[in-house]
């Protein structure tokens, strides 16, 4: 137990991952300081920091890891981002309720069933 807990202790970035975004396309480097690049990343896209050191940061994503310039990097999500849309529905009233995907909203709701539209109703049979 003592040793998970020095081990997290001495390396902090892994005991703690933190989410980040692209500011700009960039390409992940193998190791910093070196041209050699494992995977480019798009502007926008979502990454975990591992670790940083210096101006470097050492990134995860999906299952490929890199190296990328620390003003590469935002903690900020983008506007329409699925993170940054749960930032807004942190704002919004406690118990406020939102519409399923399922759920039709309020003003396009079908009539109850106890009332039938007139088109349905029973003509009375014609007696001979």
């Amino acid at each position: 137990m003592k040793s998970i807990v020095a081990l997290l202790l001495l390396v902090p970035g892994l005991a703690f991952a933190e989410d980040a975004w692209t500011t700009r396309a960039t390409d992940a480097l193998r190791w910093p300081g070196t041209g050699f690049v494992t995977f480019s990343l798009d502007n926008g896209m979502k990454v975990e920091v591992v670790i940083r050191q210096g101006d470097m940061v050492r990134i995860r994503s999906s299952e490929d890891f890199g190296w990328v310039p620390q003003d590469a990097l935002t903690a900020t999500a983008p506007n329409g981002t699925p993170d940054a849309n749960d930032a807004l529905l942190d704002t919004l009233p406690a118990g406020t309720l939102l519409p399923t995907a399922d759920e039709p909203p309020a003003d396009d709701k079908k009539p109850a069933d106890d009332k039938k539209p007139a088109a349905e109703e029973k003509k009375p049979e014609k007696s001979e």
